[in-house]
């Protein structure tokens, strides 16, 4: 793999490689995880601007632990780009968007939080804690999400890595969030139990997967597939052939 040709992916996930792989040649793409895999959390933050500038935090983060790593592994000369990506669930806090059979007004409500309406209450749904993750996708299901409208978020950052010598220098070229709006159906017990039973919710943000056996909860999208997934591919592939 040419080194000054390729894409570092600094990311664990083989769903984000997957999509990549959609838009980059396979053999351009290096792997590059964080090595530190603990990141900051969005307790108590309820407004979108704050949540946002949170998500940009964590990321960057993950970029500068990539750039370090590159730093110090070879003398080789490099000119890369690195891509960094990072996805949350934000759902309705107050309940403004449980509200039964009014997906219209929940979209409406969800434009205002998104734009940083400061009387919104958000909250982020991250990946449901072990060992009783059971517990944690039950109430997001039945209190968050079923019958409603919530907001899938991934910010990512591409920046140019040059190595010559002894010499580094990184350059950032696009630092962006790209937000997709998912819709669920009413959600019964038993539909949350045999969601649950298949145990995809573990690892997931929100405790499903679109892209699996989460589809049959989904009854409306708005933007980009990709984007819930973990990347959003449009909007990638622009930044890197820009």
């Amino acid at each position: 793999m040419p080194a000054s040709s390729c894409i570092i992916l600094g990311s664990r996930s083989p769903r984000r490689l997957e999509l990549l792989s959609s838009i980059v040649n396979p053999e351009q793409i290096r792997v590059v995880p964080p090595e530190n895999s603990s990141e900051a959390g969005f307790e108590d933050l309820t407004a979108a601007g704050v949540i946002e500038d949170q998500l940009r935090r964590i990321v960057s983060r993950k970029q500068q632990d990539v750039v370090r790593q590159l730093e110090y592994e070879t003398t080789d000369d490099i000119d890369a780009r690195i891509l960094i990506a990072d996805t949350i669930v934000v759902a309705q806090r107050d309940g403004v968007a449980k509200q039964r059979g009014v997906v219209a007004q929940n979209r409406g409500v969800l434009a205002q939080t998104q734009s940083g309406d400061p009387m919104s209450q958000l909250i982020v749904l991250g990946q449901p804690a072990e060992p009783n993750w059971q517990a944690d996708v039950r109430d997001w299901f039945r209190n968050l999400l079923s019958g409603t409208s919530h907001s899938v978020w991934t910010h990512f950052q591409l920046v140019r890595f040059t190595r010559k010598s002894t010499s580094c220098q990184h350059t950032r070229l696009a630092d962006q969030t790209v937000r997709s709006e998912v819709t669920f159906i009413e959600l019964d017990d038993s539909v949350i139990e045999w969601y649950i039973s298949t145990e995809e919710s573990r690892g997931k943000a929100g405790g499903y997967a679109i892209q699996g056996k989460g589809a049959a909860l989904v009854c409306g999208l708005s933007g980009s597939l990709t984007n819930v997934i973990g990347l959003p591919v449009r909007e990638v592939a622009a930044a890197i052939h820009r």
